[in-house]
């Protein structure tokens, strides 16, 4: 999109990093589009916190103190707007999740609750030997790196078929839910982690 003043390239819809024209009448749901990113799963990481550093300058309320009590309230709520998006894309699985509703906005149904086959018995081994009476530390710490590395190898799954569906012109479903049953299995490794901190610091 290009600036209406000097008619280059906008940083986003809201912001020309050339003029320093900002609209404070931007609002949107869609944090993509308020960091002015393309609904991608792979970004350029140093791309996008230079976007976040620029855009936080830019709306630091400290820079608008001459303005209407109307217009402070504006950059403050674009400032919020923009660090709920960066927070929200910086996270690897919140990006994904992000990216996969974008996706099947087009028409596709997926199964959100859709898990790989005897995954539940699984999760349900590694509860029952946390709960065990006799369980130390030691073997908690060892179940919790044993469950990091089952969640990292996952979101290397999930970022290699991200690379396949951007390769292809036809959206293909079975890649698609393939993500959204990663993501689900990723969702159960997080509670087991967040339950192995909390008895460790019992």
């Amino acid at each position: 999109m290009d600036c209406k003043s000097c008619n280059k390239p906008q940083l986003t819809s809201f912001f020309c990093s050339c003029c320093n024209v900002l609209d404070l009448s931007f609002k949107s749901e869609d944090k993509f589009e308020t960091l002015g990113l393309k609904k991608e799963y792979q970004i350029d990481k140093e791309d996008f916190e230079d976007r976040y550093l620029t855009l936080s300058k830019v709306t630091h309320p400290d820079r608008y103190q001459n303005l209407t009590e109307d217009q402070k309230t504006k950059v403050l709520n674009l400032s919020a707007q923009i660090n709920g998006s960066y927070f929200s894309l910086k996270n690897d699985l919140t990006r994904a999740q992000l990216v996969l509703d974008h996706l099947i906005s087009g028409g596709l149904v997926l199964n959100k609750k859709l898990l790989p086959d005897g995954f539940l018995f699984e999760i349900l081994e590694i509860r029952e030997e946390m709960d065990e009476p006799s369980i130390d530390d030691d073997r908690l710490e060892e179940i919790e790196s044993e469950v990091e590395v089952l969640r990292k190898n996952t979101h290397k799954e999930i970022e290699a078929i991200f690379q396949d569906l951007t390769k292809q012109n036809i959206l293909d479903i079975k890649h698609v839910q393939a993500v959204q049953t990663k993501l689900n299995t990723i969702s159960y490794y997080d509670r087991i982690l967040e339950q192995i901190e909390g008895k460790l610091d019992e």
